[in-house]
């Protein structure tokens, strides 16, 4: 996965991205720099979460925000939408408690961030920021954009696959058989039409397209695993 050079934080300390069960969290940390350019970068940790939720589920993970200034701030985190984003998402999704504090200087304080994918979400890759605080880059940076972000990215899927890939061995003039099961997990049919796609920068695939042949329902109903056997 690629994080769009926009939504990066300058003056970050270096860490990674650890995935576990559908769910990426970043342990990178934001590095607070001095309040010279009418802006601090506050610690807020992590900057960037990832998601894998069907539809009709949710899930709550916790992010915290720890205040670099010498001052009081009055903290309201709030989702704001990605422009450009493929598919887009509802503001009603994202809940986040404490909805507004008070944090004193050098004080941690912890938001709990609640994603509720409805059932009748499509399937697609969801972008959102939470800002934190309204301090913004300089113009020198580009277009305004806001600094003390969390980066969040939720995937919504439509079919789960039991099997992901196909790995096998074969001779020549043999004829392979192979099953893979496929479940429906939206709230409605989905209409499917399985084709083999040319790989790009390969000069000479092995198989060509017309030495597969693939058997499919054209509908697979909400709910319901059905068999997709390839012939080769």
């Amino acid at each position: 996965m690629l994080i769009p050079v926009s939504f990066a934080q300058p003056d970050k300390l270096t860490g990674n991205v650890t995935c576990e069960n559908g769910t990426c969290e970043d342990s990178n940390i934001s590095k607070p720099v001095a309040d010279n350019e009418g802006y601090t970068l506050h610690t807020i940790n992590s900057t960037y979460y990832s998601v894998y939720l069907t539809p009709g589920s949710s899930e709550t993970f916790n992010v915290s925000f720890t205040n670099e200034g010498n001052k009081k701030l009055n903290v309201a985190p709030k989702v704001m939408t990605v422009p450009g984003s493929i598919y887009s998402l509802n503001k009603s999704w994202i809940t986040i408690s404490p909805t507004k504090v008070t944090a004193d200087p050098g004080i941690k304080q912890n938001f709990a961030v609640e994603v509720n994918v409805p059932e009748d979400a499509n399937s697609g890759v969801y972008y959102a920021k939470i800002i934190f605080t309204n301090d913004t880059y300089p113009q020198e940076y580009g277009t305004s954009q806001y600094v003390n972000v969390l980066d969040l990215e939720i995937t919504v899927p439509k079919l789960e696959f039991q099997k992901a890939f196909i790995f096998d061995n074969v001779d020549p003039g043999k004829e392979y058989v192979y099953k893979i099961k496929i479940k429906n997990l939206a709230s409605k049919d989905v209409t499917i039409d399985p084709k083999i796609l040319d790989i790009e920068h390969v000069p000479e695939p092995a198989f060509s397209s017309d030495l597969i042949e693939i058997s499919a329902p054209s509908v697979i109903k909400a709910g319901v695993m059905n068999l997709l056997p390839f012939l080769s």
